[in-house]
């Protein structure tokens, strides 16, 4: 019997699944929000184009799920 190969999904593969199973729980729009540190936030802004680099929060849409992404203000505050 063959193993299943375990394929390593980027950041957008795993939006569109987590989109899909979004769909299949719930008939209607849905709104998944991510408040990530900059690195990882810059991580994922860098999945897509057109994206201006200065903004601190940005939305996605995949299958009718927006996808919103905002850039965690909390090193800001430390002084």
């Amino acid at each position: 019997m063959a193993k299943a190969k375990n394929r390593d999904f980027g950041t957008v593969e795993k939006l569109a699944l987590l989109a899909d199973s979004m769909q299949k729980l719930f008939k209607g729009k849905s709104m998944i929000v991510f408040e990530l540190k900059e690195p990882e936030y810059r991580s994922v802004m860098e999945n897509f184009k057109d994206i201006d680099q200065s903004h601190k929060k940005f939305t996605i849409d995949i299958s009718g799920t927006d996808f919103i992404f905002i850039l965690d203000g909390d090193d800001e505050d430390e002084s």
